[in-house]
C-alpha cells in the first residue's frame, strides 16, 4: 500500500520507482486549482535550467492557478506564467489523498476497539 509520508505524495513508503512514475502527467494536463508535485523538468534548455533556478524542481509543490496558454502556476509564495511549450517540460504527480494503513485508522480517536 502506498503512504505519503508527511504532506508530500512524492516522499512514499512502500511504492516502486515505476508505479510512481505511471502517476506522473504533464503540467499542463493538470486542472485549475489543483494541487501537484513536481517530479522533473525535462531538458538542458535556458528555460528548463530556470525553472530548476526558480525552485521548480521535484518534491516542489505547485499549485496550478489558470490552465491553457500562459499557464499560471503557484510555486512557493511567488506565481509564474508559463507559455504552453515551457509548461511542456515539468512533469508533475497530481496531489492525491495520502492513504492511512489499517492501523492508523484503527488507532484513531472514536474508532471502536481503540
Amino acid at each position: 500500500m502506498k503512504k505519503a509520508v508527511g504532506n508530500n505524495p512524492m516522499k512514499t513508503n512502500g511504492i516502486n520507482d515505476e508505479q510512481q512514475k505511471a502517476d506522473c502527467i504533464g503540467l499542463p494536463e493538470c486542472v485549475q486549482g489543483a494541487e501537484a508535485w513536481v517530479v522533473d523538468v525535462h531538458g538542458d534548455s535556458a528555460i528548463a535550467v530556470r525553472l530548476r533556478e526558480v525552485g521548480m524542481v521535484p518534491g516542489t509543490r505547485v499549485r496550478i492557478i489558470r490552465r491553457g496558454s500562459p499557464m499560471i502556476v503557484e510555486l512557493g509564495n511567488s506565481k509564474y506564467c508559463l507559455r504552453g511549450q515551457e509548461a511542456s517540460l515539468v512533469t508533475v504527480q497530481p496531489n492525491m489523498p495520502m492513504q492511512t494503513s489499517t492501523e492508523e485508522m484503527l488507532s484513531a480517536p472514536g474508532v471502536a476497539g481503540s
